[in-house]
């Protein structure tokens, strides 16, 4: 969050710079280390845009086929990149400690693809944003 609210707050300060009201040009040009701090801001900034779009698809997704009701230890969901595109899974809580709800596979090729209790456990880097 930091690296966006300092670049929201330097392209603030940037663009609003005024003198009397009125907008004044500057030629003050930016740092090559400036520069790469704001290329890095941008790819974050894109990739939590990708992964969120694809949660809130695959949350109506999953809603057209499931009751809530019938997880009532829901917890959340995890989307992942993977080599081909994202990952989107869902969770609920267990004796055990977690079960995938469902995932729902991303391809740049193809339909996200919803599938319902996966034949499989969470692995420990899931467990851990889950946890996080």
């Amino acid at each position: 969050m930091r690296p966006t609210i300092a670049c929201f707050a330097f392209t603030v300060v940037c663009f609003c710079a005024t003198s009397n009201g009125a907008a004044q040009s500057t030629n003050t040009s930016l740092s090559d280390e400036e520069k790469a701090y704001i290329s890095l801001v941008e790819t974050d900034g894109r990739l939590l845009y990708e992964k969120d779009i694809r949660a809130a698809n695959a949350s109506d997704l999953l809603l057209q086929e499931i009751d809530p009701s019938d997880y009532p230890n829901f917890v959340g969901w995890v989307t992942r990149a993977a080599i081909d595109g994202y990952t989107v899974s869902f969770y609920e809580r267990t004796e055990r400690g977690f079960d995938v709800v469902a995932d729902v596979k991303y391809s740049e090729r193809a339909a996200p693809v919803l599938t319902i209790e996966p034949d499989r456990k969470p692995s420990e880097i899931e467990i851990s944003m889950i946890r996080a």
